[in-house]
């Protein structure tokens, strides 16, 4: 089973005391928690670090420089990511990063995720406005919703994958890592990972705010008939 280990006197725990109920509740870091070695549990965290080690960053990263113009330096993932739903698996892996570093505090971690920001980073810069995605076409995709006339189903949007669930894939990879390699304690390294993912999202939101602006209340209700994940949420976490 689980073993759970919190130290009061960490100053990474907060005391909380909800004065309507008058119960206290006190929040520890993921670190703080223990899984007993050999438990179906354990074996799982294993189980997930092991393939998040396993994965390569920039076959990645192949897609989003692949939209961003860039020169390819390792060759997409199959099926997925090579299928029209490309470059969704980088959110995933920059989140899945963030929360083992969380939990293990082990560098390896933290080393992938900071190639990952890195590589992002040359690729949001080889966009010139802000915009970060691995979706195929998508120069003519957003370029698309801008001009109108939305056709959009629970799959589709202007004929491509759900592209707005894409985007909200990588949106929560950097807020996770921002936020995961924030900690006061994180220096070095990983502060300048906890910068990286910062600054991209904030210039993604930006560039997402500036499109939508152009969508009339219409065809912005047409558009979320797709699948567009949690973007609302991820909206909410940076307000």
């Amino acid at each position: 089973m689980t073993v759970a280990r919190y130290q009061s006197a960490s100053p990474e725990n907060q005391l909380r005391r909800n004065h309507e109920q008058d119960h206290e509740c006190l929040t520890f870091a993921p670190s703080q928690v223990c899984l007993t070695p050999g438990s179906i549990y354990a074996d799982a965290q294993l189980a997930g670090a092991n393939y998040l080690l396993s994965l390569d960053p920039d076959r990645l990263l192949a897609p989003y420089r692949r939209e961003a113009c860039l020169s390819a330096q390792a060759s997409p993932y199959p099926n997925w990511e090579s299928m029209g739903l490309d470059g969704h698996m980088g959110g995933h892996y920059l989140s899945g990063l963030a929360a083992y570093w969380q939990t293990l505090r082990d560098r390896r971690f933290l080393v992938r995720a900071a190639h990952m920001l890195t590589g992002l980073r040359e690729c949001q810069q080889a966009s010139g406005d802000g915009f970060l995605g691995g979706m195929p076409h998508s120069a003519e995709l957003f370029r698309s919703l801008r001009k109108g006339h939305i056709q959009a189903q629970s799959f589709d949007l202007q004929g491509e994958w759900v592209p707005l669930y894409n985007l909200h894939k990588l949106m929560a990879g950097l807020l996770d890592c921002w936020q995961a390699f924030q900690a006061p304690e994180n220096v070095g390294q990983a502060a300048g990972a906890s910068a990286m993912a910062h600054a991209m999202v904030l210039q993604l939101a930006d560039w997402w705010c500036n499109l939508a602006d152009t969508i009339d209340e219409r065809d912005f209700q047409t558009m979320l008939s797709c699948e567009y994940g949690g973007l609302n949420e991820v909206f909410a976490r940076l307000c």
